[in-house]
């Protein structure tokens, strides 16, 4: 406890209350005889992977390994670079498992997982895979829980003899609702921002409503970043409006200063789309629920989302959570079919 407190004592900004009553939580859990099985729940921005890296360094001490799941490669490749800054100055040796990586380097990550010269891996489903095994798994992390069956859950602790398990969400449920759906599930909640309180306003429009155009170039006058998100890829049997037909008609109207990205575009051009819109090229992405995690971009303060009703509450929740991050004011506009009054 004393070198976990002085890891802390040495990061360059203060816990939240939240965050240390919850790494207080998990390290009590963690050193229970009965395995920990734990919820973290908190929005976009509360600091839940900071947490996640405590226990982590807290299991780490006990000479054990950890492994951190995400539901998508960006989403893993963000966690795999804030968690090798954050214990870069510690002996703790952090490695990333992704579908994509290359057999001989996924070989000598499997290998020093085996042999113990890995502390922590991080990856995506590439962690379900038979030839992953650990010497000492003692913590298994899954981000985006929701989006992961139980079992699959389950499987990845069961990769270990004695490995505990902690679920993230930046979905908020009630804690009597979590029971419900958890049974046995330990919750902890962060409900304090560490740097800037989130100020999004949320607005229901109808697809003719000129506050979209208003707001969209308002947007680019100050510099900042626009997303505009479809349901679907493709126009399809649904009638739902698809990215297609979006990043046409916006392309038109803000020419030069449109991104597209969807998941059947390969990686180059999807890493070139952001890229362009992180760097400000081209300040409006047009894209499906693809951008819904791991996607960090402080000047984004504009959120357009067609269909609304397409996406489940999780999904709404995660998008919006793309806005506002740096604390200035951001506004996510729901936008239905004129003709669609329900």
């Amino acid at each position: 406890r004393d070198k976990l407190k002085a890891f802390i004592r040495s990061l360059p900004y203060k816990l939240t209350q939240d965050q240390i009553s919850s790494t207080a939580e998990i390290v009590k859990d963690m050193d229970q005889r009965s395995l920990m099985y734990r919820l973290l729940q908190g929005d976009v921005g509360t600091g839940k992977t900071l947490v996640a890296a405590l226990a982590f360094y807290a299991n780490y001490l006990r000479n054990d390994q950890g492994a951190l799941m995400a539901p998508t490669d960006a989403l893993a490749r963000q966690h795999y670079r804030t968690l090798k800054e954050l214990f870069k100055g510690t002996p703790m040796r952090v490695a990333l498992l992704l579908g994509a990586t290359p057999k001989k380097e996924r070989f000598q990550i499997n290998m020093g997982l085996i042999n113990h010269k890995i502390d922590l891996v991080v990856g995506t489903h590439a962690l379900f895979s038979e030839d992953v095994t650990f010497s000492s798994l003692g913590l298994a992390v899954i981000d985006e829980q929701h989006r992961f069956g139980v079992n699959q859950r389950l499987l990845l602790a069961s990769k270990g003899e004695h490995a505990d398990l902690l679920l993230m969400s930046a979905t908020p449920i009630p804690r009597t609702l979590a029971l419900t759906l958890y049974g046995d599930l330990d919750v902890s909640t962060l409900s304090q921002f560490p740097f800037n309180q989130r100020k999004i306003t949320t607005k229901v429009v109808s697809n003719r409503d000129a506050l979209i155009h208003q707001t969209i170039k308002r947007a680019i006058q100050n510099r900042q970043r626009v997303f505009i998100v479809a349901p679907v890829i493709d126009v399809s049997s649904t009638g739902l409006v698809s990215v297609e037909e979006l990043y046409k008609y916006y392309e038109k109207l803000y020419p030069g200063q449109v991104s597209l990205l969807h998941g059947q575009m390969n990686i180059e051009d999807k890493n070139y789309a952001l890229g362009e819109f992180i760097t400000g090229q081209t300040p409006i992405i047009v894209s499906t629920s693809v951008i819904e995690v791991g996607i960090d971009v402080k000047e984004a303060s504009t959120m357009v989302i067609y269909a609304p009703t397409s996406f489940g509450l999780a999904s709404l929740h995660q998008l919006r959570g793309r806005i506002g991050r740096d604390g200035n004011e951001a506004i996510c506009l729901l936008v239905y079919d004129g003709e669609d009054e329900d």
